[in-house]
């Protein structure tokens, strides 16, 4: 199973809610994707919640590029895909994204993992969550801890296979 990391210059970003989650979450990514099935992919998106989306949608931005990791773990891909079906439509956790840029800036990054809600998700979180649910143990980052994208991105778990860009994956 991949994982899709998309990253980039914070002067580019559209949206300020992108520019929070890298500061909130010292990462060079703001947002992940998850391979789903049928060649299609799901994330928690801003404003839309969990949602499935054609790969076309991948496209990078000016100042911005997408890498993709493969999760290292054996993964049962009917636990993973039954945990992310039972969690399409659910809402984004927005005020969660917010509340761990707000406890980086308090060095209380760890007080955010008592505050989640099992009914809310931000994109890493959904990851980190499905991977578990398919069985990966993603030893390097506790169950009970919030996952931030540069969490699953440095995890043991995953490999960078590549870069994601206009005309393709580049290796």
């Amino acid at each position: 199973m991949k994982i899709y990391c998309h990253g980039g210059k914070v002067s580019f970003f559209r949206q300020p809610i992108q520019a929070i989650i890298q500061f909130g979450t010292d990462s060079p990514y703001f947002h992940v994707d998850l391979e789903y099935r049928d060649g299609l992919i799901i994330g928690a998106l801003f404003g839309k919640g969990i949602t499935v989306q054609h790969p076309n949608n991948l496209k990078p931005k000016k100042g911005q590029y997408i890498d993709v990791y493969e999760c290292q773990e054996f993964i049962n891909s009917e636990c993973y895909f039954k945990f992310l079906d039972s969690k399409i439509g659910q809402k984004y956790d927005k005020w969660g994204v917010i509340y761990l840029a707000w406890l980086k800036i308090r060095r209380k990054r760890e007080a955010a993992n008592r505050w989640q809600k099992d009914r809310d998700y931000f994109c890493s979180e959904l990851g980190a969550a499905a991977f578990r649910a398919g069985g990966a143990l993603l030893s390097d980052n506790p169950r009970n801890a919030t996952a931030s994208p540069a969490d699953l991105a440095r995890s043991e778990s995953f490999k960078k296979v590549g870069t994601l860009t206009l005309d393709g994956l580049e290796g």
